[in-house]
């Protein structure tokens, strides 16, 4: 069975995930063994680099967009995207 969804959904799925996350979230990258669930702990796996999503007033991706049967969303220009290596 497959699902498809309009385009007024999937922009409003895209802009949840911004409200879901917070203000100022990070982004992780491991390298190792995924857990089963995002919940668990990380284990044996290494941080190889953190990513700082900091926007302006939390605001750190532009409004979803749709242009032909394709939805984006964008980092917010006002917004300040700090990576950092941790090794690996």
């Amino acid at each position: 069975m497959s699902v498809q969804y309009s385009t007024a959904v999937r922009i409003n799925m895209l802009d949840a995930i911004e409200v879901i996350c917070g203000l100022n979230p990070r982004l992780v990258f491991y390298a190792g063994t995924k857990p089963a669930l995002c919940s668990d702990s990380i284990g044996a796996a290494t941080v190889l680099a953190t990513l700082a999503l900091t926007g302006a007033s939390g605001d750190f991706m532009s409004p979803a967009s749709a242009a032909g049967n394709v939805v984006t969303k964008a980092k917010n220009p006002a917004s300040t995207w700090t990576a950092t290596a941790t090794g690996a």
